[in-house]
């Protein structure tokens, strides 16, 4: 555990700064008494987020005195008694602890951090780390409702262009480039190390640290030290990459080629168990899935979508004619585009791998979970159901009021294609056979006007939530 020096140390002042600064600049300026949490992975820039913020508060004349950042280390020794004991003795209004989780009994004592510091003593108090199941064990227990969270998500694909390759007119070949490598500001990150290291190394420590009380909250199962936990993630990170969903849960004609390449690449079986138990949680309602935690992958999906990772999508029609009520999309992209790297590195050239249909569904991928983020007061469904006897489809429906009763309001469907594709005819049919629905506006985007939009959407969603 180390304390930061300000005094001449040099912060990052770039103007390029993460929407995520300006939450944190207020919840400073607040009279919240919370403890504000930078939830994130590594690589998408929580560290740079705090010294953007403190730069922020000496550049409002915060003087150096006032401030008092703490940064915690793997193998910590140090305990939450010895940082409560830096936070007496500094006397300081604003504190920053980076790597927290890091620290052994930080679950069992983080509860001090609101009950004396940030609520008794007024003092604003920001943490972070990338041991997420650390953190998430404490919101639902020792933190619970006493935090303010500021999720640090991957880069858009609007950011990516801002930040990484520092342009604001991408081409279309920037677009693939960010469906191979995007969401992380390294790029040539070691995606399978990458994977483990920040979700199942982490998610192994917190299970052989946190009390059984504290597991349970997330988890009810006793056989942790026998969990295969990467290769159950492993196997929830394939399934959705291709956007699987209850019903259509197996491969699609479509996908066969890419999946025995992608499956060649991973040198994997498939767990078939994980997959029964994929189907099932796709299968329920949102209620029972947030209540069910019955073993290891009802609970660790629990976890990725509680983390924002994975992204539930549920089919607007439902009964006897589609059992299909949910889809499940990757958010986060390292985990998504993971695989397109190991089928890249197969095929060898990017012209093949960009004409592949797992490209194309990862492209969808990126515009759904895009879309959510731009307009998250807004419902969003897929649509998928035999029509004249041939399957229809279409990837994004969207209501522009958060109600579940229809006709839409000023409803919206949308079809994503990385190429052109002159035969889909899911939008027309979805108008015509559903006018119930109120669809109002249909469109198919293809190629360089997909990119454009996606590209848009990271802008907006840049704006709206800075």
């Amino acid at each position: 555990m180390n304390i930061v020096n300000l005094r001449g140390r040099e912060l990052h002042r770039e103007y390029k700064r993460r929407y995520q600064v300006s939450k944190v600049t207020d919840y400073l300026n607040s009279r919240s008494d919370r403890v504000c949490v930078l939830y994130g992975l590594r690589r998408t820039g929580k560290t740079t987020i705090i010294e953007h913020s403190i730069a922020e508060l000496l550049d409002s004349g915060i003087s150096e005195s006032e401030i008092l950042f703490i940064t915690c280390e793997l193998n910590d020794t140090a305990t939450m008694g010895d940082i409560y004991n830096l936070i007496d003795k500094s006397n300081t209004k604003y504190i920053f602890i980076d790597e927290i989780a890091y620290i052994s009994d930080f679950i069992e004592r983080a509860a001090l951090l609101y009950d004396i510091y940030s609520r008794g003593q007024n003092k604003r108090i920001v943490i972070a780390g990338t041991n997420l199941s650390s953190i998430f064990v404490s919101t639902l227990t020792t933190l619970f409702d006493r935090t303010l969270k500021i999720p640090v998500e991957h880069l858009t694909f609007y950011e990516h262009c801002k930040f990484v390759l520092e342009t604001d007119k991408p081409e279309f070949s920037d677009f693939t480039h960010y469906l191979m490598h995007g969401g992380l500001y390294a790029s040539d990150a070691q995606y399978t190390e990458y994977v483990q290291s920040s979700i199942i190394n982490h998610l192994d420590d917190t299970l052989h640290t946190a009390s059984a009380k504290q597991i349970y909250s997330w988890v009810s199962t006793s056989k942790f030290d026998k969990i295969g936990w990467g290769g159950v993630l492993n196997n929830i990170g394939l399934y959705s990459a291709g956007n699987m969903s209850n019903v259509n849960i197996t491969t699609r004609n479509s996908l066969n080629e890419d999946y025995r390449h992608v499956k060649a690449a991973l040198s994997r079986d498939i767990d078939r168990e994980v997959l029964s138990e994929l189907s099932e949680y796709l299968g329920l309602g949102s209620i029972l899935r947030g209540s069910m935690k019955k073993d290891e992958v009802i609970g660790l999906l629990d976890f990725l979508v509680s983390c924002g990772f994975l992204f539930i999508l549920p089919n607007i029609v439902t009964g006897a004619k589609t059992g299909d009520r949910s889809k499940c999309y990757v958010t986060f992209p390292f985990i998504r585009f993971y695989y397109t790297v190991e089928l890249f590195n197969l095929l060898g050239e990017e012209s093949t791998w960009a004409n592949s249909s797992l490209a194309g569904i990862l492209a969808e991928g990126c515009a759904v979970c895009e879309y959510h983020m731009a307009h998250r007061d807004e419902d969003v469904y897929f649509w998928r159901e035999t029509v004249a006897g041939n399957v229809q489809e279409c990837d994004l429906v969207v209501s522009d009021y958060m109600s579940l009763n229809w006709p839409l309001k000023e409803g919206k469907a949308y079809e994503f294609k990385l190429k052109h594709d002159g035969q889909y005819s899911g939008l027309y049919v979805l108008k015509n056979t559903h006018p119930e629905y109120g669809i109002l506006e249909y469109t198919k985007l293809e190629g360089e006007e997909l990119m454009k939009w996606v590209y848009d959407l990271g802008s907006l969603a840049y704006r709206n939530l800075g």
